[in-house]
This record gives structure tokens, C-alpha cells and sequence, in this order.
């Protein structure tokens, strides 16, 4: 582990021991008072960041798009996802960071509203969300079982992100429209037809690639001088009419 003060404007921390807890652990957090126009990136981070804004204003881009942001809005950073984000040049922004990684952190934001197709959230200076991210922030300072502490705050701040900005839900126009795609579906021709119902075992149709034996030809001439066949139901024994004869009292010419 490292925590950096190159710039008393600047509270750096930077985690390298990810392997205390592979399930989630946070890999870096701070705060920064920016310069004017200060900007970061074009780049992409290795894990999670989430940004909260507490005075000031600057812009984020990702996927192309910018947004504008003021005191009181925070934003989602994903991992390997091409970021800039920059001060404004008369009123600079100072924001905090908790960055995260690990094999459940997909799973944990996945918990949330945010994504990189929908960043932005707002919070207020009481937000439960941002006294969790501070007290992230504060476990660093611990230099006793600091990887613990840190990993507990974690936790802890990740509940409340998901507590104060639950996974969105389908909206009512959502749902009509996938209700009618399943109304589509049940009513796709193919699926009306009773591909359930039974075919006659001497059907070729059914079975083209077997030749039909006199025998499954139900209600039909076995050969001439031979009883005909008698419909049995499956699962009984066949009557003694339907069994095949001695080989003896076969007629010739008969298969």
C-alpha cells in the first residue's frame, strides 16, 4: 500500500496488495481541490471509480457523450471504459473518489442504477451515500489492520450506494412493450399447430427413412390369406392377431 501528499490540494490513495480480498477491495480513494481546466484523460482505469462532486463545476465524456457537472452530482466510472473528465476554467470542481475492483464488483454495481449509459447521480451534503464514502476515505489513514478496516467500509458503502440508488425498474410503457412481445409470440402460427398430437405408427410421412412393416399397418391386409392387424393400445401386449407368424406358415414371397 501507498498513500501519496505530492500536493497539500491532493489526498491520493493508492492500494497494491489487491489480493487481501479478492471478492472486492478498494484500490484507490481521495479528494482533489483542481486547478482551473485541469483534465484527466483520455484514459481507462482498471476497475470501478465513483466521483462525487462537492463544489465547483467540470465535465465527464464517456461513450462520446459529455455532461455537465455542478456542486451535488457524482459519476460512474466503469472499468476499461475510454474516460475523460475535466475542471471548469472559472469555477474549478473539487470532488472525492472511492475506486473499487474484484470478481463481485460487477456484481455489486449490477445492484445499482448506475451505468455508463446512465453515470450520473445526485446526492446531498446529509447523503448516508457520501458519509460512507468519506469514512472509505478515513480507513486509509489507518496503519493497523488497515486492508480490514478498509474492506469493512467497503462494504459498507457499497450497501448504501445500492440502498439510495436501487436498480432501476421497468417502466410501465417497458412492460407493455415486452407483454406484447410475448403476446407475439403465442400467437406465431407455427406454435398454434398440436404438433403434440399422435401419428399413426405406419404413417411413412412420420417415418420415411423406415419401411412400413405389414405388422404396424394397423386396419390393413397383413398379406393375402393373414388375418388383419388389430389396434392395440401402447404399453399392452399386442393381441395374437398382430404377432408374426411361424415361418412355416408364412405365404411365399412374403417379407
Amino acid at each position: 500500500m501507498s498513500t501519496h501528499y505530492e500536493n497539500p490540494r491532493i489526498y491520493d490513495f493508492s492500494n497494491t496488495n489487491r489480493t487481501f480480498n479478492l471478492d472486492v477491495n478498494v484500490y484507490t480513494c481521495g479528494s482533489e481541490a483542481c486547478e482551473p481546466d485541469h483534465a484527466y484523460g483520455p484514459t481507462v482505469r482498471s476497475g470501478y471509480m465513483i466521483y462525487f462532486v462537492l463544489a465547483g463545476k467540470g465535465t465527464y465524456t464517456v461513450h462520446d457523450h459529455q455532461y455537465a457537472l455542478k456542486k451535488g452530482q457524482g459519476f460512474l466510472i466503469e472499468p476499461h471504459t475510454l474516460i475523460h473528465f475535466e475542471a471548469d476554467h472559472d469555477d474549478p470542481w473539487t470532488y472525492l473518489w472511492v475506486g473499487f475492483s474484484g470478481r463481485s464488483a460487477d456484481k455489486y454495481i449490477a445492484g445499482t442504477s448506475l451505468t455508463s449509459d446512465a453515470p450520473l447521480f445526485d446526492f446531498t451534503p446529509e447523503s448516508k451515500t457520501l458519509a460512507a464514502a468519506r469514512g472509505v476515505i478515513a480507513g486509509s489513514n489507518h496503519k493497523e489492520n488497515r486492508n480490514l478496516i478498509m474492506t469493512g467500509k467497503l462494504f459498507e458503502f457499497l450497501y448504501q450506494l445500492a440502498t439510495d440508488y436501487p436498480q432501476r425498474t421497468r417502466t410501465a410503457a417497458e412492460l407493455t412493450r415486452r407483454a406484447g412481445r410475448v403476446r407475439a409470440v403465442l400467437h406465431f402460427p407455427k406454435l398454434q399447430q398440436p404438433h403434440h398430437r399422435r401419428q399413426p405408427c405406419g404413417d411413412r410421412a412420420h417415418r420415411p427413412h423406415l419401411p412400413a412393416s405389414p405388422v404396424h399397418q394397423a386396419g390393413r391386409p397383413l398379406a393375402p390369406g393373414l388375418p388383419q392387424a388389430v389396434p392395440h393400445r401402447p404399453g399392452r401386449p399386442a393381441p395374437a392377431r398382430n404377432r408374426l407368424p411361424h415361418p412355416s406358415r408364412r405365404p411365399r414371397g412374403w417379407v
